[in-house]
């Protein structure tokens, strides 16, 4: 298990308890940055979508980073607002432990870049990199 999620250079699972963190870190490295979006998925035989110069956007709550916690905290999820349009994760995980078919987002966070493995909805592969541009 890791540390709890504080800085730009932690690594874990998504986790219905960590989420709040989570989205703080994404926060602290994306706020008032240009960044670069990959996203490469399993069934498109992993050939990478790339979206540059991108920028976080206020979405329908004000915010450009919203989580939420279904009922009885059963799962959580959050939205991120940019300049292209919206991406996320959900978990329901409880706790802090690997998950080698990555059916909850993993995440490494390595200072002004995360990487997040993570699976779709109809169970493909997606890996995501979010990397800060330079300025």
């Amino acid at each position: 298990m890791s540390k709890k999620p504080t800085d730009l250079n932690w690594y874990g699972m998504l986790t219905v308890e960590n989420i709040e963190d989570v989205c703080k870190l994404l926060e602290k490295m994306l706020v008032g940055k240009t960044y670069t979006f990959v996203a490469s998925n399993e069934f498109h035989r992993f050939e990478p979508d790339v979206r540059t110069s991108q920028k976080m956007m206020p979405g329908s709550s004000g915010k450009p980073i919203t989580f939420w916690y279904g009922d009885n905290k059963e799962y959580a999820s959050f939205n991120v607002c940019d300049s292209y349009g919206v991406w996320g994760c959900s978990t329901h995980l409880k706790e802090d432990k690997y998950d080698g078919e990555f059916n909850n987002p993993y995440f490494v966070f390595e200072w002004y870049k995360v990487t997040i493995t993570h699976r779709a909805p109809a169970g493909h592969l997606l890996y995501w990199v979010i990397a800060v541009e330079r300025e």
